[in-house]
């Protein structure tokens, strides 16, 4: 099972989140195995019933207010139940005070108790997009991701194919860079694939007989993106001529990345063709079956409701018409 030490989760967003330690550094060694968020307004009132105890627990005004409230001693008998449940660690949002004894019983149980000078929906929204990034399956795929027509296009081949030379063209008609020679890609909510580029090379492209060259300064802030949700992968290929490539386009052919299918294309190379602007038309056709055009399935019903309705003759006759005129 995947997890992440609460020390992590400290280090990483001690200064983003501003967060502080009230306890000692032994509840830091906690693993959190869950990207969910709890408030446990009712195991405070003595209700432990559905405590989701795995998650990390958040305590707002509301909550702190309520425990100062309760007497010493049912409070401490409260705090003793809750800490024994053993969660990850407790956050406290606001730079609220907690009672003295609520992190005495942080100490004993070693859970880490932190806190944040942000409000807890602040603070709740922040976290559970670290969470969900940290927890998020990854793959890396050698290619280039592009965003064309708001499509993010994943373009793959052997090295040495002329992907970044594609990319480059492309982003020269107006298109936008997302990352170049390795490409991160991570699954979202179990259904969107977001491929981004590497801290190090992010907005930087390799091109054979120029070196390394930085997008961003050459074309501008428009001409590059931190991210994009992938729609498309094309593969390109050297071009073999015992290879039969698809001519017509009633195939849909897909490629499986993290578990989630992506349509794709096969684009052959080879001196004269123009990769860049076929991979264009692929991104528009490809909105246009978004919006209900097939052009290929539309043209062979056509044909054969053609065939059907007017008989082979009749073809052959307007044929034999088309080729005398």
């Amino acid at each position: 099972m995947p997890y992440l030490k609460v020390s992590k989760l400290f280090e990483e967003n001690k200064s983003f989140l501003d967060l502080e330690l009230l306890t000692a550094n032994d509840g830091l060694d906690n693993k959190i195995t869950s990207t969910g968020i709890n408030r446990p307004g009712l195991a405070l009132a003595g209700y432990f019933n559905y405590f989701v105890y795995e998650q990390i627990q958040i305590l707002g005004k509301r909550e702190v207010t309520f425990l100062h409230k309760l007497n010493k001693d049912k409070r401490k008998n409260i705090l003793k139940k809750l800490f024994s449940y053993s969660s990850p660690c407790f956050v406290i949002t606001r730079r609220l005070n907690p009672p003295k004894d609520f992190v005495l019983e942080g100490n004993k149980h070693n859970i880490a108790i932190l806190r944040t000078s942000l409000d807890s929906a602040t603070f709740i929204e922040k976290i559970t997009t670290y969470l969900q990034e940290k927890f998020e399956p990854v793959t890396n795929l050698h290619g280039v991701l592009v965003d064309i027509f708001g499509i993010g296009v994943l373009i793959l081949g052997k090295s040495g194919i002329g992907k970044s030379e594609c990319a480059l063209e492309l982003v020269g008609r107006g298109h936008r860079l997302v990352a170049d020679d390795l490409v991160a890609i991570r699954l979202r909510e179990g259904k969107t694939l977001v491929g981004t580029g590497s801290a190090i090379i992010r907005h930087h492209m390799e091109i054979r007989g120029l070196g390394i060259i930085n997008i961003k300064d050459l074309f501008g802030a428009q001409a590059i993106r931190n991210q994009e949700r992938i729609g498309l992968v094309v593969n390109m290929e050297e071009w073999d001529e015992t290879k039969e490539y698809d001519r017509v386009g009633l195939a849909e052919n897909k490629f499986n990345i993290l578990g989630i299918d992506v349509p794709s294309v096969t684009v052959p190379v080879r001196p004269g063709r123009n990769v860049a602007i076929i991979i264009e038309v692929a991104v528009l056709n490809l909105r246009l079956i978004k919006m209900g055009h097939h052009t290929a399935k539309e043209f062979n019903e056509k044909l054969i409701d053609l065939m059907q309705n007017t008989g082979k003759t009749e073809i052959v006759s307007q044929e034999k018409d088309y080729e005398e005129y």
